[in-house]
C-alpha cells in the first residue's frame, strides 16, 4: 500500500522578518512498499529530520532551507530500489547521513548555497550502502569561508559501499564533488567487495585531501581530480584487484599522490599527473612478498607519472609478469627542478622503463 507523507516546518513571516523555529524535529517511520516521505524544514534552528523506511520501492526526501543553523538530516532504509535524497542549502554546520541496506538503491546529498551570497558552512555528509548495484553521490558546493559563523573550515564527505550482514556488495558507483571555497575539505570513498565498482572525487580549492579505497576490486577503476592548494590524494586498490585502473590528477601547490595496487593486482594501470610545486608521487603494483613479487601474479602493469616544475620525486615499483601482448611499462617524466626518480621492475614479459628529467 502506497503512503505519501509530506511534512513542512517553517518560520512564517507574519509581517516581520520571520523568526527561526527553534529545535524543529521531524520523525517519519514507514513500513512496507511504495512509500514516500517528504520533509521540508525552512528557517529552523537546529532542525532535525529523521526518516526510517523498511521495504522496497520507497522514496525519502529531506530539504532543509534558508539560513539554518546546525541542521541534521538522517535517512535509513532497508530493502531494494529505494531512493533517498537530502538537500541542505545556505546552512551552517550542516550534517547529513544516509544509510541503505539492500540492492539497486540510490542516495544523494547536496549541501549547497543557493543565493550566491550565503554558504553551506562546516558541512558534513555521509552515505553508507550495503548491497549491490547501488549509487551514491555527494555534492558540496560553495561550502566554507574562513571566519564564517561556527567552525567555518570544513567540508567532509564520506561514502562507504560494500557487503552488509544480509547483502553482498558489487556493481556500486560513488561520486563526490566538492567545489567552491571548500577550506579544509576532505573526501573519502570506501568500496568493499567492489566488483565492477567505480569511484570519483573532484575537489577545488585549499587544503584538500581525497582518498579512495577499493577492496577485492574486480573491475576497479578510481579517479581523483584536485586543483590548487595543499592537495593530498590516495588510491588504494587491494587484494585481488583484477582489472584495476587508477588516476590522480593534481594541479598547483603542495601535491603528493600515492597509488597502491596490491597483492594479485592483475591488469593494472595507474596514472598520476601533477603540475607545479612540491610534488611527490608513488605507485606500487605488486603481487607482494614485500613488493619483490611473485606471491603469484601482478600481471600487465603500466604506470605513468608526469610531474612538472619544482621539487618532484617519483617512485614506481612493479612486480612483473605482464603480457596481454607484453605490457610492463614505466614512464616517469619530470620537468625542472630538484628531480629524483626510482623505478623498479621484477619478473617477466615486455618490461620497459623511460625516465626523462629536466
Amino acid at each position: 500500500m502506497k503512503r505519501i507523507l509530506n511534512v513542512l516546518a517553517m518560520a512564517l513571516a507574519l509581517g516581520y522578518g520571520g523568526p527561526l523555529v527553534a529545535d524543529s524535529v521531524t520523525t517519519v517511520t514507514q513500513d512496507g512498499a511504495g512509500n514516500s516521505a517528504d520533509v521540508q524544514q525552512t528557517d529552523t534552528f537546529a532542525g532535525q529530520a529523521i526518516v526510517t523506511q523498511t521495504g522496497s520501492n520507497n522514496t525519502a526526501t529531506v530539504n532543509q532551507h534558508g539560513g539554518i543553523l546546525s541542521p541534521q538530516a538522517t535517512i535509513s532504509s532497508t530493502g531494494d530500489r529505494n531512493t533517498a535524497s537530502i538537500e541542505q542549502d545556505n546552512a551552517h554546520q550542516a550534517q547529513a547521513s544516509i544509510t541503505q541496506n539492500g540492492n539497486n538503491n540510490t542516495a544523494s546529498v547536496r549541501q549547497v548555497r543557493n543565493d550566491g551570497v550565503s554558504f553551506a558552512n562546516d558541512a558534513r555528509a555521509t552515505i553508507g550502502q550495503g548491497g549491490h548495484d547501488n549509487t551514491a553521490t555527494i555534492n558540496q558546493v560553495g561550502t566554507n569561508c574562513g571566519g564564517c559563523f561556527g567552525n567555518g573550515n570544513e567540508a567532509t564527505a564520506s561514502i562507504s559501499q560494500g557487503s552488509s550482514s544480509s547483502f553482498v556488495g558489487y556493481n556500486n558507483t560513488a561520486t563526490i564533488n566538492q567545489t567552491g571555497l571548500s577550506l579544509r575539505s576532505s573526501a573519502l570513498i570506501d568500496q568493499d567487495d567492489a566488483y565492477n565498482a567505480n569511484a570519483t572525487v573532484n575537489q577545488t580549492g585549499n587544503d584538500q585531501q581525497a582518498s579512495v579505497r577499493q577492496g577485492i576490486a574486480n573491475g576497479g577503476s578510481a579517479q581523483i581530480d584536485q586543483t590548487g592548494h595543499n592537495q593530498t590524494a590516495t588510491i588504494d586498490q587491494r587484494f585481488t584487484a583484477n582489472s584495476t585502473s587508477a588516476s590522480i590528477s593534481q594541479s598547483d601547490s603542495n601535491n603528493r599522490a600515492t597509488v597502491t595496487q596490491y597483492w594479485n593486482s592483475n591488469f593494472n594501470t595507474a596514472t598520476v599527473v601533477q603540475s607545479g610545486t612540491q610534488h611527490n608521487a608513488s605507485v606500487t603494483q605488486s603481487a607482494a612478498i614485500a613488493e619483490g613479487g611473485t606471491g603469484a601474479f601482478a600481471n600487465f602493469n603500466d604506470a605513468n607519472i608526469l610531474q612538472s616544475g619544482f621539487s618532484q620525486t617519483a617512485t614506481i615499483v612493479q612486480t612483473g609478469l605482464g603480457t596481454g601482448a607484453a605490457h610492463n611499462v614505466v614512464n616517469v617524466n619530470q620537468s625542472g627542478s630538484n628531480n629524483t626518480a626510482h623505478a623498479t621492475q621484477h619478473g617477466g614479459a615486455g618490461n620497459r622503463i623511460t625516465v626523462t628529467q629536466n
